[in-house]
C-alpha cells in the first residue's frame, strides 16, 4: 500500500512515497535478530560460568538460538 503525501516546499509541491509495510518488516526483522543474539549471549555466559566446556556451551547456545529463530520466523503473521 503506497501512501502519497504532498508537501509544500518553497512554493513547489513535492510528492513523497512511503511504504509503511517495509518499515514494519524491517522492525520485525530487527526484533528477530536481537532476540537471536541475546539468547546466544545469555546462554553462553551462563554455561561458561557453570564450568561447562567452551565448545559445549557454544553448541548449546547456538542450538537454542536457532530453535528460537525458527519459531519466530514460522509464527510471524504474514500479511
Amino acid at each position: 500500500m503506497m501512501i502519497r503525501e504532498r508537501l509544500r516546499h518553497g512554493g513547489v509541491f513535492l510528492k513523497i512515497r512511503v511504504k509503511r509495510e517495509s518499515i514494519f518488516k524491517c522492525m520485525r526483522n530487527l526484533s528477530i535478530v536481537t532476540g537471536f543474539l541475546s539468547i546466544i549471549f545469555i546462554l553462553f555466559i551462563a554455561l561458561v560460568l557453570s564450568n561447562v566446556g567452551y565448545m559445549l556451551s557454544v553448541l548449546i547456545s547456538l542450538s537454542v538460538a536457532v530453535v528460537y529463530l525458527i519459531y519466530r520466523i514460522t509464527t510471524e503473521n504474514i500479511e
